[in-house]
Order: C-alpha cells, then sequence, then structure tokens
C-alpha cells in the first residue's frame, strides 16, 4: 500500500511540475529564433498523418502519459529532419526504440546498450541524431561525443538528472530546447547559446 502511495505520489508531482513547466513555456508565437519558430511551426505543432498513427496503433497506448509525450514529439521530429541514421544510447526505455524502429523502417537505427563502452569509443565516428536514455547509462560515456558532432547534429535527452545539468554546462556553445519531458541540445554555430522552454 506504502508502495503504490509514494508512486501515486511521485506522478502527481511530476504532473505539478509539468503544469508550472508549461505555463511558463512558449508555443511557437513570442519566439524571436527564426530556427526555432520553424521548428515549431512545421514539426512540433503539425498534427498531419500523425494522429491517425496514434490512434490506431494498440501499442502506442501501452505507454505512460509522458512517454507517449515523448514519442508525439519525436515522430514528429522524425517526420520533419528524416535522419538517415539514429543512435540510441541506453535500454531504459527498450519499449520506444523498438516501436520507433518498426515505423521508421527507412532510418538506419543503432542502439548501444550501457555495457557497449567498445562500439561507442571505436566505432562511432559521427552521429548527427542521438538519443540519450539518460537513466540506464553513464553519462560519462557521452564526453568523447562531442568531438563527433556536426553543425547540424541534435542530441536528445530522454530524461535528465544533477549529472545532465553538469554536462550542458560544460558543453559550450550550445542551444536547448526545454519540451519538459524531452530536452534537445543543438550545436549551430550561427545561433548564440540560449535555452528555449517550449511547448508541444
Amino acid at each position: 500500500m506504502a508502495r503504490i502511495t509514494r508512486k501515486i505520489g511521485s506522478l502527481m508531482s511530476e504532473r505539478l511540475r509539468y503544469f508550472w513547466f508549461w505555463i511558463r513555456a512558449y508555443n511557437r508565437h513570442g519566439i524571436h529564433s527564426p530556427f526555432v519558430y520553424e521548428l515549431m511551426e512545421k514539426a512540433v505543432f503539425n498534427q498531419q498523418g500523425v494522429e491517425y498513427l496514434f490512434m490506431t496503433n494498440k501499442r502506442f497506448r501501452e505507454f505512460s502519459y509522458f512517454n507517449r509525450k515523448r514519442m508525439r514529439l519525436l515522430i514528429k521530429l522524425l517526420n520533419f529532419y528524416k535522419p538517415s541514421q539514429l543512435v540510441w544510447m541506453g535500454n531504459n526505455h527498450q519499449n520506444m526504440f523498438d516501436f520507433l524502429e518498426g515505423i521508421f523502417q527507412e532510418i538506419w537505427f543503432l542502439q548501444i546498450k550501457p555495457d557497449d563502452k567498445f562500439v561507442f569509443e571505436n566505432e562511432l565516428k559521427s552521429t548527427d541524431w542521438l538519443i540519450v536514455d539518460v537513466k540506464s547509462i553513464d553519462l560519462e560515456l557521452i564526453y568523447p561525443i562531442k568531438n563527433r558532432l556536426s553543425n547540424d547534429s541534435k542530441v536528445f535527452f530522454l530524461e535528465t538528472d544533477k549529472d545532465f545539468f553538469r554536462l550542458i554546462n560544460e558543453w559550450k556553445g550550445k542551444v536547448e530546447l526545454d519540451f519538459f519531458f524531452l530536452k534537445i541540445l543543438l550545436f549551430r554555430k550561427e545561433m548564440k547559446p540560449q535555452n528555449f522552454k517550449l511547448r508541444s
């Protein structure tokens, strides 16, 4: 009983934090960055073809509330950017990885699990799309990746903790897009470092 009570309390606390985040965050209006505005207009708030997938796919309805929100946003961004390769670090959200890999068969998915340090350090030369499943890996593993990112690289963090905030403070020259349940780091040279709190 106590375990159930703690779980309910944790869920309520997260929903409350999300509510306070949401009222302070921006939609596409009020954003002065053309790059971020285009992303919000053409990807985040574009519902074309996406809602049908969510309504008809039974597996999608099995995800938790915040994982459904993560999935919606990731699918919209994948449809918008159409990357040829996606690197996924970690396996705490294995069901999300399997779901996306099944939908986007034209994208080459590479999963690096917590014990695959050799693969990461020796075989992964570059990446434009990196999804980090924060709670299942040691963030020390991704420090070397800074040298493998391009101007178009995007790093997605599914969850965050104190190590994440230490990491992004050390990575200079980045733009952070904060959707609460998903954070994206960009390294575009033409954009000054800044943080956007965004609705989705």
